[in-house]
């Protein structure tokens, strides 16, 4: 049996790690007497290993040196007549050849006919993997750290490694695990899926646990509770309608029980934003009163500041309409006073028309007006 651990490109990998999971029905002992090996593009051999003959365990876990074992193809072989039988094989490793986010330049200079001068440069930049691909900005943390396995670990992409996010086990305490999807901006995510898968040598540990959302004020939105004694490679919680959150944490409900996750996955997208805006219409300014012809000296002082603060309020738009209405309103009481100790000119009655007009275009003010003759220019 073998696989091609990338049929596509053809790409070696630098292999960490090979784990052979072993039938548990009738064939426990199919994998006696059979070689596992790792093999180049040219079906050369770089590693091999005897799988332990007349065992029956559940697997084997094969831990081998990424720096010398680089192969293309995973396979096991029978050195003996029989059949073969296996449940299922996971290899952990690395794409050795340019991976995504490697750029290779080269540049050829001919100084003369007989110098070639060739430079190549090659910039490698870390492509995200696993929530990290659709969380760039997530930070994950725990409550206590164990065997130098932090909880960054569980966001790494590595869902097959055997290590992952481990805690520490605490009698008076409960343990947790959780991620921050956006630690930069703060924004609030609307979820709508949540993946936990588990460890393939520590099944157990994560029985007795609970997947939470929380807001930024760590209030708990929803939860789902993990199946208690379930040793599944993996759980997938749906939740409909989304949820808006801003952190996922995975929480055990008995004290004293470490927590081990190998990787976390969750489905999403920003949380939408919804903006009111209100705007209030800056009223029409009326023309300045620059005619006060045939009005007292004092009374045109008077009257033009009056105009000049109703206009400068006017003016100012929205920036706060309830103030800058109630100076509106103010500075037209003072107009009209001083209006009432004048003579009823012409010039005095266009200028409260043009005030008039202004107060009906924000809401009307239902000023007292007395019309006299009509202008001579028709209007």
């Amino acid at each position: 049996w073998m696989v091609d651990l990338d049929s596509a490109t053809g790409a070696d990998f630098a292999v960490s790690q090979i784990t052979v999971h072993n039938r548990q029905d009738g064939y426990k002992s199919s994998l006696s007497y059979s070689y596992l090996e790792v093999l180049d593009s040219d079906m050369n051999a770089v590693y091999s290993e005897k799988l332990p003959t007349g065992s029956k365990s559940a697997y084997w876990i094969v831990d081998v040196d990424p720096a010398v074992v680089v192969g293309r193809y995973v396979r096991i072989r029978k050195y003996n007549l029989g059949n073969l039988a296996i449940a299922e094989v996971e290899v952990v490793g690395t794409a050795s050849g340019p991976s995504p986010g490697t750029t290779t330049t080269t540049t050829t200079t001919a100084s003369d006919p007989i110098t070639t001068t060739t430079t190549t440069t090659t910039t490698t930049t870390q492509a995200a993997a696993g929530l990290l691909m659709s969380f760039p900005n997530a930070e994950a943390s725990q409550s206590s750290t164990c065997l130098d396995r932090p909880a960054s670990l569980a966001i790494d992409g590595d869902y097959l490694s055997g290590s992952g996010a481990l805690t520490c086990e605490n009698e008076t305490s409960v343990e947790w695990w959780m991620v921050d999807l956006d630690a930069v901006t703060n924004v609030d995510q609307e979820i709508t899926q949540v993946t936990v898968y588990n460890v393939a040598q520590y099944k157990s540990r994560l029985s007795y646990s609970q997947v939470q959302v929380l807001d930024a004020n760590m209030n708990m939105l929803a939860f789902k509770d993990l199946p208690e004694g379930s040793k599944d490679p993996s759980w997938t919680f749906d939740f409909d309608p989304p949820v808006v959150g801003k952190y996922v944490r995975i929480e055990m409900t008995n004290p004293g029980s470490l927590l081990h996750v190998a990787e976390v996955d969750v489905a999403g997208s920003v949380a939408p934003v919804t903006t009111t805006t209100t705007t209030t219409p800056n009223p029409t300014c009326p023309p300045p009163f620059d005619r006060p012809e045939g009005l007292q000296p004092a009374a045109q002082a008077t009257l033009a500041a009056a105009m000049a603060t109703l206009r400068s309020h006017m003016d100012a738009g929205p920036s706060n309409p309830i103030l800058d209405q109630a100076q509106i309103l103010s500075a037209c009481d003072d107009f009209i006073a001083t209006s009432h100790q004048l003579t009823a000119t012409y010039d005095l009655m266009e200028a409260a028309l043009s005030l008039v007009e202004a107060y009906e275009g924000i809401g009307g003010y239902g000023l007292p007006v007395t019309y006299g003759p009509p202008p001579l220019d028709g209007k």
